[in-house]
């Protein structure tokens, strides 16, 4: 996903990928303006308290995109 990304958007000054590791983001408020997280939060130890410092760590204004898997997600697996 990063990849396709980066081809698609990377080109531009004001862009940055990065592949973090959630649960060990350092306290740093305001960094990111866009956050995504798909299909992870179920693999967090503390899933309330990491998507806590995702959005603390997201600008005002900025978007935390998560997808969770869900009841009728499983069958598709």
């Amino acid at each position: 996903m990063v990849e396709i990304c980066k081809k698609k958007f990377g080109d531009k000054d004001n862009v940055l990928f990065r592949t973090l590791d959630a649960e060990q983001l350092e306290a740093a408020p305001e960094t990111y303006a866009m956050s995504v997280s798909g299909f992870v939060a179920q693999w967090f130890d503390q899933p309330a308290m990491t998507m806590g410092k995702l959005l603390e760590a997201t600008k005002p204004g900025g978007l935390l995109l998560g997808s969770f898997p869900g009841n009728e997600s499983f069958p598709e697996w």
